[in-house]
């Protein structure tokens, strides 16, 4: 039987070796927290492989923070792109409005790194019908004023730190385990269990449900991938020219961005202000030719 020793070494060369993919890594941890007894290590490397559900704590390196950014109409004019500042968002939510959680799977958030091309970044959105939108809007209290889209524009390295900081976690636990056994006397199994710590310890401090209610992530070059922080469930994948991945938790999706109807346009505005305007001069006309008419028909004194 394969002792503990040669386990850990084999975790630490493969997470050394970027040709092997990580997942088959994590499947190894599964099977050495079934032999350790380590019930955290099997649920912290179950949820790197399926993703991190709405009530799990997310470990730090999977807060990222992103910049807010909005896509408005104010009048004739379309703004997309910019930054939401905190006067237009309520008090509860500007302490974590520009925080983003990442709970896909591990794999999705390899295949967003990998995709080449656009502009280098991953849009996230959220998914429950404008919530955010609305509050915006609310408190923008401008005439004339839609928003049309709310995101978190989240560079695709970010992802791929992520991924990097999972491979520098394992080595670092095999690492504290070879220094632990290379004391006299130290029994491997203990070690084993003590050096689990390094990743198994979350270390966050983010409220699982302190993000928008749901999110979906989309990138410039069809990469996909759909997070939840606020205990509703969603469809999580990953789309890209070089990889294809789809993972699905529930049978509920989001919808991107819809694109503006015909009587949402500047041009529909700009048409009721003419037709308006129109309207107004007629009536003036009316009004101006009814006092010549009933001043022809006065008489002297009056």
């Amino acid at each position: 039987m394969t002792d503990i020793g040669d386990l850990f070494e084999r975790i630490q060369q493969q997470a050394l070796d970027s040709s092997v993919p990580l997942a088959d890594t994590l499947r190894l941890c599964v099977a050495v927290g079934g032999r350790l007894g380590a019930p955290e290590l099997i649920q912290w490397a179950t949820a790197e492989l399926n993703g991190y559900r709405p009530e799990d704590e997310l470990p730090e390196y999977r807060k990222v923070h992103a910049p807010l950014l909005m896509n408005y109409q104010h009048g004739p004019t379309w703004a997309t792109g910019q930054a939401v500042t905190a006067n237009l968002v309520d008090e509860p939510f500007r302490s974590r409005m520009y925080d983003v959680p990442l709970r896909e799977p591990l794999h999705a958030l390899e295949a967003t790194a990998r995709v080449q091309g656009g502009d280098g970044s991953v849009t996230m959105t959220e998914a429950t019908g404008g919530a955010l939108q609305a509050m915006i809007q609310r408190n923008a209290n401008a005439s004339f004023f839609g928003v049309s889209a709310v995101y978190w524009s989240i560079p695709r390295t970010t992802f791929g730190s992520v991924v990097d900081q999972v491979r520098t976690k394992l080595v670092e636990m095999v690492a504290v385990f070879d220094v632990a056994v290379a004391k006299p006397g130290t029994d491997a199994t203990a070690a084993a269990r003590s050096a689990i710590h390094v990743v198994v310890e979350p270390g966050g401090t983010m409220n699982v449900n302190s993000a928008p209610d749901g999110t979906v992530v989309g990138g410039s070059d069809h990469a996909v991938v759909t997070s939840n922080s606020a205990g509703r469930d969603v469809t999580a994948t990953t789309s890209g020219r070089d990889a294809t991945t789809s993972t699905t938790e529930t049978s509920t999706t989001s919808e991107p961005p819809r694109k503006p109807k015909f009587w949402e346009t500047s041009w529909w505005t700009i048409g009721r202000v003419v037709v308006g305007a129109i309207a107004l001069l007629a009536a003036l006309a009316a009004a101006y030719f009814t006092f010549l008419t009933v001043d022809a028909g006065r008489l002297p004194w009056q």
